[in-house]
């Protein structure tokens, strides 16, 4: 290659580098405008030029941050209200379903409690509703000491209890039992029906009942009356009994034939 060849490419060359730096520096810097030269200007010369094209997404801090952003405070109060997660199980609250064997004082107190008389002792009166009382040791007598049937007898008797029913039959010497104070009963004998009926409910019958009251001993427990020996009691030896609410006495006498 030739030397002005050579040259041409240098100048090429130089060219090319002076038009870069040119550039480079109209877009970060400016000439010093000191005549005198860029050492008497700061920096060596080169000015700093704000950038036309700032990024925008750079972190900076915000010179008025706002007043009402959630953060947590460093000193919370302690005198705040919240739920007890383990509240206290001895509190007294009034029981929705109360017991009910509490003792209380009966209102209505019963009045039939048995008490003691403080002025006791036997008052002599007598119970009008005293309970029978039953005797051990009834004994019965018959005056006189026999008799044929339809004769009557006299007949009394002592320890068989305060106002007692006594109820007298004979027996006689075949055994069978006749009843002083009632008859059997008789009834017509009748093809009519509706006196049947009559007669099978008691109707239109008699029952031949000896008058008077029944036989009953006194408060004492003695008793005094009289009995008819029945007519179809047999001949001999007999007895008169008497029961009730106490233990049979029985006393003997004799039948005669007619």
């Amino acid at each position: 290659m030739d030397i002005r060849a050579r040259l041409l490419l240098r100048g090429l060359a130089a060219t090319a580098l002076i038009l870069q730096a040119a550039t480079f520096a109209g877009s970060a810097s400016a000439q010093c405008a000191d005549p005198r030269g860029n050492a008497y200007c700061s920096n060596g010369g080169l000015v700093n030029m704000p950038n036309p094209n700032p990024p925008t997404n750079v972190g900076v801090q915000n010179p008025n941050p706002p007043t009402n952003v959630n953060v947590q405070n460093p000193n919370p109060p302690t005198n705040v209200n919240v739920q007890n997660p383990n509240p206290p199980t001895n509190v007294n609250v009034e029981n929705p379903n109360p017991p009910t064997n509490v003792d209380v004082q009966n209102p209505n107190p019963p009045t039939n409690v048995d008490v003691t008389n403080p002025t006791g002792g036997d008052s002599g009166a007598t119970n009008p509703n005293a309970p029978i009382a039953t005797a051990t040791t009834g004994q019965l007598t018959v005056a006189p000491d026999g008799g044929a049937p339809g004769d009557m007898l006299a007949v009394n008797g002592e320890g068989f209890g305060a106002n007692n029913l006594m109820f007298l039959n004979v027996v006689d010497s075949s055994g069978q039992i006749l009843d002083t104070d009632s008859r059997a009963f008789t009834c017509t004998e009748t093809d009519d029906t509706l006196l049947n009926l009559y007669q099978d409910l008691g109707w239109g019958c008699s029952s031949g009942a000896r008058s008077g009251p029944l036989n009953q001993t006194n408060p004492d427990g003695t008793f005094t009356g009289a009995i008819q020996i029945p007519a179809q009691a047999a001949p001999g030896p007999a007895e008169l009994c008497a029961k009730g609410v106490f233990a049979d006495s029985c006393t003997p006498f004799t039948i005669t034939a007619r």
